[in-house]
């Protein structure tokens, strides 16, 4: 995985950045059938009364500790399958910019970031992650795409 301080310091060295999220990353990584019994837990229905019930998971849950290192395994097999075809820039920010399931890509140039973004969330789509709730302070970045991929709290900064 990579290191945080290490995404940190990269993202220090551009003049315009962005973050972004992958939403529900860990239910996005599904489990083999024949690895649930690994991720099995107890139910209790309206009662501790009652017997629970035996519960495997079939996708990764929030809160194991295998988890981030998975989803992020997974992040690096949708790179190695389908990265051909997009920029430099878009496979450095998947391999080098993503603690977990946060994305925090800075540039030098404004436009060379908004299209980095965009590739970037192309590429992630492809392995069936969804990258959103971007947030930049630049709104030549944020401008352009949907406000349905912004943040908490971006619009008014975009606005304002």
């Amino acid at each position: 995985m990579t290191s945080l301080l290490g995404v940190l310091v990269k993202f220090m060295g551009g003049l315009f950045a962005y973050t972004g999220d992958i939403n529900t990353m860990f239910y996005q990584v599904w489990v083999p059938e024949h690895q649930r019994d690994y991720i099995r837990f107890f139910w209790w229905e309206n009662s501790f009364d009652k017997e629970p019930k035996e519960w495997r998971m079939a996708v990764h849950l929030l809160g194991a500790c295998s988890s981030p290192s998975i989803a992020n395994f997974a992040l690096k097999q949708t790179l190695s399958d389908f990265g051909n075809g997009f920029s430099e820039g878009a496979w450095d920010t998947v391999a080098n910019d993503f603690y977990v399931d946060d994305c925090l890509r800075a540039e030098d140039r404004e436009d060379a970031l908004l299209v980095n973004l965009l590739e970037v969330k192309e590429l992630c789509k492809k392995g069936g992650f969804t990258l959103t709730k971007f947030s930049s302070p630049c709104v030549e970045v944020m401008s352009p795409i949907p406000r349905e991929w912004y943040g908490r709290g971006t619009s008014r900064l975009i606005d304002g």
